[in-house]
């Protein structure tokens, strides 16, 4: 079973030695090692967060001189290497760190470099320094190798070349266990696909973790100290920031900061805000921590980093390969990997249709002919030359979009898929694309895959002036998207009139959901339109009796087949006014003037749970005499029962409704849930005396932002609660509260 290692052992178990085969000595030529850009001099770096291992081999003894070290993209594995070059060089033994990028590689690349490094030595008896662990080898870079399908093809010769060179001077020596690692690949995991590293059968085999959270603040921490020494005075406030954007609703959300490219593109965000800025570090900091709503602030730090990311990948791209005839050619803009990335999350949106990597193709294709059109020097070439450089662009553009570290590529039934590396990058770029789709972008997009409130908050970050306007049919998936901040339990969706904007202001409330600025939604009307089989829960709209309207409905195209389902819904307003084949209510409020209910409306269940409160005046809603006659049951929703008994039983099973486990032995509510829905708040007259009397015995008390529900004391008198739909008396005490609330 694999275990994480830290990185001291892998130092020792690297930094073996011996004389075994031969005490010649190599001797290097530096300026040969300058000219092609292999670093020999090692330098100590400034600070260094090690990561955590999980090897599958022991690298003591084993059946190979090769170690392949493998990452997910930006995880640091330049960084590592380089950190292992520092450690690893010595008088006695000669470490190599060879970065790939612009490297001829080929079949013969390998032992042509080293032969020219160490011009006075024959190969064999580099091999055999490489045998003795005397010199060490560390390639790196393979991000910034062109993945071409001929590149792909040369580097599988330099593996072949490499495994062969070991296999026939080990044979000689009759050695088939090995105590020193020769050589170090260091790549993309993704590169395993393209089985570039076949020929090393029998290697070690280590891949990098990702940070843990006392790892990223560590590494967050050394990386500020390093660019800013000014900065590091304020290291604790830059880390409190860190920690409002890190500290996410589950495993997935924070595992974004596990990379060391976000970590350090999110110090440069910091950095950069500093440096742009005129106030003191002190002033920028507080700014950036008291500014706007958490929820705001937060969008704006991961943007930042998203941002960064991409100006990064610009410089790893291959650009020298079209530059020699096309002198100004940038061929991976963070435009670029925008247009890339907003496709794929379209077609997330188009359920279907081609695969996902002919499709990146498809659109590769796009980008590289409006790109390379652009261009003079392109359209003066001659029509074979211009269709190779044509290829061999859309090849790297579709390969890079592969190996992008937003990206994550995986085998689906034999073939290369994609996704989203995390769900914050997925919210973010299927926001985008929805935003871009306006009035065509659709009602239902689950089919998108997985979804986190960061996919509201950014849609919403877009909107000018934070405004739905025309985008009114996106706030039922606004809606749904908020809930997902605390997976629902005690999220609310508050909608409110202001009178003198003239306009609906929009927000999420809850105990464990960061605060956020509200949006608008213009016009009296609310329109809330829901997909078919959409169910709309836990939304508090409070409107004016006067003048405004709520429409609850479905496609046009669909009134006649969608079903539609309301929970925990509470709606104050002149007009509710809803349309749909089939209806279902669970806890459903309406205060209002009028109740409408289409004439397609086929079938209602759950009326019983559906309550009018009176308005101010004591009205209740009036419902049409056509609706009456199909479901006699609506005259019953505004009356109060005949039966005092059973209006006690009604009102304590909505007082006690919301009630749960939270993580604790006792049941409980949060206080604002409660009294937005237990007490209407306030409206519901008959459940506020109940409440009284109940607190008057100690069955409800408040702790803190709770309300607790004594269980002991409510079985006491013979009530015994589990849910709303799960109560049940024995013996007369309960008859005691409830004498006290029908006296009251």
């Amino acid at each position: 079973m694999s275990s994480t290692t830290p990185v001291e052992p892998l130092i020792l178990q690297l930094s073996s030695i011996a004389f075994e085969i031969s005490n010649r000595p190599l001797v290097l030529k530096a300026s040969v090692c300058a000219a092609q850009g292999v670093v020999t001099e090692a330098v100590e770096p400034e600070f260094y967060i090690p990561p955590d291992f999980t090897p599958s081999t022991d690298l003591e003894v084993g059946p190979s001189n090769v170690l392949l070290i493998s990452a997910p993209a930006a995880v640091g594995k330049s960084t590592l290497a380089r950190y292992l070059h520092y450690r690893l060089a010595s008088n006695k033994k000669i470490v190599l760190y060879i970065p790939l990028a612009d490297q001829p590689i080929g079949g013969n690349f390998f032992s042509g470099l080293l032969g020219s490094i160490f011009p006075g030595n024959t190969q064999e008896e580099i091999i055999d320094a490489m045998l003795d662990g005397r010199l060490l080898v560390l390639l790196d870079g393979y991000d910034e190798v062109s993945m071409s399908p001929e590149q792909i093809g040369k580097n599988k010769l330099m593996a072949e070349e490499i495994a062969g060179l070991f296999a026939r001077r080990n044979a000689e020596l009759g050695r088939t266990r090995f105590s020193y690692v020769s050589i170090v690949f260091l790549f993309r995991s993704v590169f395993d696909q393209f089985r570039i590293f076949d020929p090393f059968v029998l290697a070690h085999k280590i891949s990098i973790s990702f940070f843990d959270e006392k790892q990223q603040k560590a590494f967050l921490s050394g990386y500020l100290r390093r660019r800013n020494v000014e900065v590091a005075k304020f290291v604790p406030q830059v880390l409190e920031i860190f920690s409002q954007a890190a500290l996410l609703d589950d495993a997935e959300t924070r595992a974004f900061f596990g990379h060391a490219i976000v970590l350090s593109a999110f110090g440069d965000y910091i950095l950069e805000a500093l440096e742009s800025s005129d106030s003191s570090v002190f002033g920028v900091l507080s700014g950036m921590l008291g500014g706007g709503s958490a929820a705001s602030r937060t969008v704006e730090v991961l943007l930042g980093v998203i941002k960064r990311i991409l100006s990064r990948e610009q410089t790893k791209f291959p650009n020298s390969r079209f530059k020699t005839q096309i002198p100004g050619f940038e061929g991976y803009t963070s435009e670029i990997q925008e247009d890339l990335l907003c496709e794929f999350a379209r077609l997330g949106l188009s359920r279907g249709g081609i695969p996902n990597r002919t499709a990146i193709q498809i659109r590769a294709g796009k980008i590289a002919t409006a790109t390379l059109d652009s261009f003079d020097e392109f359209q003066a070439l001659d029509t074979e030359e211009r269709r190779r450089i044509y290829d061999d662009y859309v090849d790297e553009l579709a390969n890079r979009f592969e190996h992008h570290p937003l990206i994550d590529t995986f085998i689906r039934n034999g073939a290369n898929d994609y996704r989203f590396r995390n769900v914050i990058y997925h919210d973010y770029y299927l926001a985008r694309q929805l935003y871009s789709m306006g009035d065509n972008a659709p009602l239902d997009f689950r089919g998108a895959g997985p979804s986190s409130f960061y996919l509201a908050h950014f849609f919403l970050a877009l909107l000018p002036n934070r405004t739905l306007g025309r985008y009114s049919r996106m706030l039922f998936n606004i809606v749904q998207s908020l809930a997902l901040s605390s997976n629902g339990d005690d999220c609310d969706f508050i909608v409110d009139w202001c009178t003198e904007e003239k306009v609906w202001k929009a927000r999420a409330e809850g105990q464990n959901i960061s605060s956020m600025d509200p949006f608008v939604i213009q016009g009296e009307v609310l329109e809330i339109q829901l997909p078919d089989s959409g169910t709309l829960q836990n939304v508090i709209v409070e409107g004016n009796s006067d003048c405004t309207s709520v429409l609850i409905f479905v496609p046009p195209e669909q009134q006649f087949s969608a079903q539609i389902s309301l929970h925990n819904i509470t709606l104050h307003c002149d007009v509710v006014e809803m349309r749909a084949w089939e209806l279902e209510f669970e806890r459903v409020e309406i205060s209002a003037n009028e109740l409408s209910i289409a004439d397609q409306v086929h079938k209602i269940r759950g009326i019983d749970d559906l309550e009018f409160i009176p308005l101010k005046d004591g009205k209740i809603p009036q419902v049409s005499r056509s609706i009456l006659k199909r479901w006699p049951k609506f005259e019953d929703c505004g009356q109060p029962r005949s039966d005092a008994l059973d209006e006690f039983k009604s009102k304590l099973r909505k007082v006690l409704g919301i009630f749960r486990r939270h993580g604790r032995n006792e049941y409980a509510a949060y206080h604002k849930r409660y009294e937005n829905y237990s007490l209407s708040k306030g409206k519901d007259v008959t459940a506020v005396k109940l409440d009284g009397v109940l607190r008057m015995h100690g069955i409800l008390r408040k702790g803190g932002a709770m309300i607790v529900l004594e269980q002991s004391k409510l079985e006491s008198l013979g009530v015994f609660y589990k849910s709303q739909n799960d109560i049940h008396y024995a013996g007369d005490g309960w008859r005691s509260i409830f004498d006290e609330w029908k006296g009251a």
